[in-house]
């Protein structure tokens, strides 16, 4: 879709070009050319000097005369297509610096927040799983098992955001005007591979939390 857009972005650009070539350059190059090449009779009064500059270009656009405005046509188009594929080129670029600037204050942030965010969730980990090995309600296990599941979702989501190299963003809500940061497969395979090393059953969890 976006590539399709910026095919007819440059297109455009190429067909304006062609239209600025023959209905402006062209009629231009004849008025400059009776500037300098007007006949002396044609031009002894202020008047028909207008007149016959008038004529000449009004004549760029009679049928005999429009074969000669198809090389400014292509001009004009050639003009318009390297125009097009230079702000094209100009409009790739700043969104890069965009998203490379946003991923680099992504990674300060996350800096700090892992900091504190990791901590927490080591605290919380490790006294859930100390209470579940001391516990000998079922039900109590398998929620203090819940919690254990969601401090680890949240290292996962916060180590996912640290390798981030570029910020891509998807909708929250249906309506689309609220946007979140797209990691969907970082985070999946992260978890993919701790259940691995752990010796769980892969795809559970798929990213989402029990119900305590």
């Amino acid at each position: 879709m976006r590539a399709g857009l910026k095919r007819l972005g440059v297109v455009r650009a190429a067909i304006l070009g062609a239209a600025l070539g023959f209905f402006a350059l062209h009629p231009y190059t004849m008025f400059v050319y009776g500037v300098f090449e007007a006949p002396h009779e044609e031009t002894t009064t202020g008047f028909s000097h207008v007149l016959w500059h008038v004529r000449q270009v009004i004549y760029t656009f009679e049928p005999g005369m429009l074969h000669m405005g198809i090389p400014y046509a292509v001009v004009g188009a050639v003009a318009g297509l390297f125009f097009g594929l230079w702000m094209e080129a100009e409009r790739q670029r700043v969104e890069v610096e965009k998203r490379i600037t946003a991923a680099d204050t992504l990674k300060e942030l996350m800096v700090t927040l892992s900091h504190y965010l990791l901590n927490a969730c080591m605290v919380i980990g490790g006294y859930a799983e100390r209470s579940i090995r001391k516990s000998d309600d079922d039900d109590m296990k398998r929620r203090l098992g819940v919690i254990k599941d969601e401090a680890r979702q949240i290292e996962d989501v916060v180590k996912s955001l640290q390798s981030v190299d570029a910020v891509v963003s998807e909708s929250y809500s249906n309506a689309g005007e609220t946007k979140m940061i797209d990691i969907r497969r970082q985070l999946e395979r992260m978890i993919e591979e701790r259940k691995k090393t752990q010796g769980e059953k892969p795809g559970n969890n798929n990213g989402k939390g029990g119900s305590i």
